[in-house]
């Protein structure tokens, strides 16, 4: 996904993409909501910061404004629901819609 030489962005430049190509908010994204899409956001940028672009578990934290253990519950519950048997569909549509637009 990642291409040699390409900077990584910073994880406020990542959540700008996202948030564009979702249009939601990064406060939306941070917040505590437990609406539905906002949650499978919040699931999936987490997700795209820690895995494919290796950012700190603390940075993320203070970013999310969330403790270390919660991100790290959403992470797994996302590779539970997107590598199984018969994956969530709606994770892969926004995993799939935000990759193109990720450097």
């Amino acid at each position: 996904m990642m291409i040699e030489n390409t900077p990584i962005p910073s994880l406020h430049e990542l959540a700008l993409i996202f948030c564009n190509v979702h249009e939601v908010t990064i406060l939306a994204l941070q917040s505590h909501s437990r609406k539905g899409d906002i949650v499978l956001y919040r699931m999936v940028f987490c997700y795209l910061s820690l895995k494919v672009y290796h950012h700190r578990l603390c940075d993320l934290t203070r970013f999310m404004h969330r403790n270390h253990s919660t991100i790290l519950k959403r992470v797994a519950k996302y590779n539970d629901l997107v590598h199984c048997r018969h994956p969530y569909e709606p994770l892969l549509l926004i995993y799939n819609k935000t990759k193109p637009a990720l450097p």
